[in-house]
């Protein structure tokens, strides 16, 4: 046999058997464990000695308790769970406060947690927030289930150093995550989030709550009951990127959403018309340096979706308080709306003086370019690109 050929054999076989991984510093290890599960993490530490303690000291931790598919039915009772699901929910919780625990004064400065237990403990959830509060934690990432029970987040999550708040608290059977009145002047929060949550009372005679946080450059409401607000405020200076999705209320109560945004750059407002009534109204003003917008209607309840003279006239609305953009996405039944209310003929050809370009989530007949060139202007070219609906408007010199 060649002896070069078999001493490159040998290289090769000992190159496959080396552990390139524990050459890595700890800050890359650290940054894989990142898009890690806590339990996959702490399974490193028997690897070998500097493996053992160096879980401890990741700064991200990631923690999700995922039910098989028949035990995310939210009526079951723990008797009901399978065996493997039970064992998952039993040690779940223990899991946390003991990896809480060890970490003794490292630093955390990412906590996502997901559950999909429908039973998960607020006053154990509440301690772990304080805890990470303590540690000065930069991001909270809350997805959790809140079944027959109401639940009132800690004042000062929202006077912490958090720069990333998302917090998704899907309710059943009328339970509720309510929001502290200190989440109207967060100062430090950046990037906010928040879907299936109560927000605090308005305030005084009108029933105004005011968002003025400073610094809020990220604003995401969804699937929020705003019953107990007559108007919801948006006045954050800094604000870039704004999406309200599937806002409502109670049939017999009335809200107002209202934007004072200058700087506002994309705003993306998205109604489901099966939860909506015509006691919830959107009122975007001062919106000078907006440049795109997406604007969806949706329906589920009716197939045939007849409109109603208020879907339209709440569209209308909608567009003419976003006449400063360039780009122009609409979603759902937005055009079938329009086309059924001679009135935005008139209102939107004049109104768009900086528009370039209108997208349609996908064709819905061969007269959508007629329709969009008497609602926008005759100047219209039109295209289909991935299998999506573009018309561009140019501006006339």
């Amino acid at each position: 046999m060649n002896p070069s050929l078999t001493m490159k054999k040998s290289e090769k076989k000992k190159s496959s058997q080396e552990d390139r991984i524990s050459d890595l510093s700890d800050e890359l290890i650290h940054h894989i464990f990142s898009f890690l599960d806590m339990k996959d993490v702490v399974h490193t530490s028997i690897l070998s000695n500097r493996w053992k303690t160096l879980w401890l000291s990741t700064p991200n931790l990631n923690f999700f308790l995922l039910l098989c598919h028949d035990c995310m039915d939210h009526t079951l009772d723990d008797g009901d769970l399978c065996d493997s699901c039970l064992k998952k929910k039993r040690n779940f919780k223990d899991f946390i406060d003991r990896v809480l625990l060890l970490r003794g004064n490292y630093r955390i400065d990412k906590f996502n947690l997901y559950c999909t237990d429908s039973d998960v403990d607020t006053a154990r959830l509440h301690t772990w927030i304080l805890s990470l509060l303590d540690r000065k934690v930069q991001q909270l990432i809350l997805e959790v289930v809140i079944y027959y029970k109401t639940w009132e987040l800690p004042h000062k999550l929202f006077t912490s150093n958090i720069s990333v708040l998302k917090l998704c608290c899907e309710d059943f059977y009328n339970a509720r995550a309510r929001l502290p009145i200190s989440i109207c002047t967060a100062e430090r929060i950046k990037i906010l989030e928040l879907n299936s949550v109560m927000f605090p009372d308005g305030i005084g005679y009108g029933g105004e709550l005011i968002l003025s946080c400073p610094v809020l450059e990220t604003l995401k409401i969804a699937r929020c009951d705003l019953s107990n607000i007559k108007v919801l405020t948006v006045s954050t200076p800094q604000l870039q990127r704004l999406k309200f999705v599937s806002l409502y209320t109670n049939r017999n109560k009335s809200c107002r959403v209202r934007t004072c945004t200058p700087n506002l750059k994309t705003i993306e407002v998205i109604i489901y018309t099966h939860e909506l009534n015509s006691m919830l109204d959107y009122c975007l003003e001062n919106l000078t340096s907006l440049a795109s917008a997406q604007i969806g209607f949706y329906s589920y309840t009716d197939p045939n979706f007849i409109p109603r003279k208020y879907y339209p006239n709440l569209l209308v609305k909608i567009l003419s308080g976003i006449h400063n953009v360039q780009s122009l996405k609409l979603l759902g039944r937005c055009l079938q709306l329009l086309t059924g209310f001679p009135k935005a003929f008139n209102k939107l050809s004049d109104i768009f003086s900086n528009l370039k370009c209108v997208m349609l989530e996908k064709p819905e007949s061969p007269y959508d370019q007629a329709v969009v060139k008497l609602l926008f202007g005759e100047d219209v070219q039109w295209r289909i690109e991935r299998g999506d609906a573009y018309f561009t408007s140019y501006q006339q010199s």
